[in-house]
């Protein structure tokens, strides 16, 4: 059975605001209930990864996808760490153990050789490069089929990748943040500062996200949020005693500007004009609001919807 819970949440930080849920867990056929990543593709598609399987939604029912191990054309592996939509509406989903690009025509996946990696970030550079990383950082040329592993300064888990608007490739991991010229062929390191009360070495959280004003977001593992502009050095930092929860797992932006923070303790929405601030969790005992707090991932769609990957279901805001 479908289940849809709709319902309102007041937001009563800034500015009131009601915000209306619908739910869709496991039960509505989402292979399980904790939600890693998820990206639209140009079709309009939601895909959708779990920590067991690859689900396909298209507003009404979801298309499931599994690895088999005796079938190379299925996933490479259940756990799916990330998902994404590039610039020729080719689907890229990074696994526990490889990379895998959807194929339309066949409804299968073509897997790509990665030394067995965790990927856990994917994009696109200007000119069409996939860059994967997990522990480590492998490109693919627009023409060429195969994935090249590149040089690093410094050998360390990835947490954040982010393309700026000029084609530099940002990259946040438990140590620095660096970037790379598109070509991958330099990598330079960010002046500590930036980073250096936040990044200790240790399974940071640092997402990265580039607003459509230039602006690098920045989450600051367990510390919030910060915004910084790469030509003036500007930063501006919202602590943890500002969101939900210092923890910020997601940076994404809505349509009207709006930044939006996954957290550990639900979401928080940034308005960087006006400086609002609003706050949105779920009420215990209320099954109209967040059915969880743990924020996984947060997809804006073409229509103004914000779709939120919790701990315990997908839903539609």
């Amino acid at each position: 059975m479908l289940l849809i819970v709709i319902g309102i949440l007041p937001i009563t930080v800034s500015a009131q605001e009601n915000y209306f849920f619908t739910h869709l867990k496991s039960d509505a056929g989402l292979p399980h209930q904790q939600v890693e990543s998820m990206a639209f593709d140009q079709d309009g598609l939601l895909w959708v990864g779990t920590r067991n399987g690859l689900a396909k939604y298209d507003g009404y029912s979801f298309v499931t996808y599994y690895h088999n191990p005796n079938d190379k054309t299925t996933i490479p592996h259940n756990f799916i760490r990330y998902i994404y939509v590039d610039s020729e509406n080719n689907v890229w989903i990074g696994c526990d153990k490889e990379i895998c690009r959807y194929n339309r025509e066949t409804d299968d996946f073509m897997r790509y050789d990665v030394k067995n990696e965790p990927i856990t970030r994917i994009t696109e550079t200007l000119e069409g490069s996939i860059i994967c990383t997990g522990m480590k950082v492998f490109k693919k040329g627009k023409v060429e089929d195969v994935f090249h592993q590149m040089p690093r300064q410094l050998e360390a888990y990835v947490v954040g990748l982010e393309v700026s608007p000029d084609n530099r490739i940002f990259v946040s991991t438990n140590h620095s943040i660096s970037y790379f010229t598109s070509d991958m062929v330099s990598e330079t390191v960010l002046d500590s500062s930036v980073y250096s009360d936040f990044l200790s070495g240790f399974d940071a959280i640092a997402p990265l996200f580039f607003d459509k004003s230039g602006l690098l977001w920045i989450g600051r593992d367990g510390k919030g949020v910060m915004s910084l502009n790469l030509s003036t050095g500007e930063k501006t930092i919202y602590d943890a005693s500002r969101l939900t929860d210092g923890t910020v797992r997601v940076i994404t932006e809505d349509s009207k500007g709006n930044i939006w923070l996954g957290t550990e303790s639900g979401i928080t929405i940034i308005n960087p004009t006006s400086g609002v601030i609003k706050k949105v969790a779920q009420r215990f005992g209320n099954s109209r609001t967040l059915s969880d707090n743990a924020i996984y991932c947060i997809v804006p769609d073409n229509q103004d919807n914000i779709w939120i990957g919790t701990l315990v279901s997908l839903k539609k805001c």
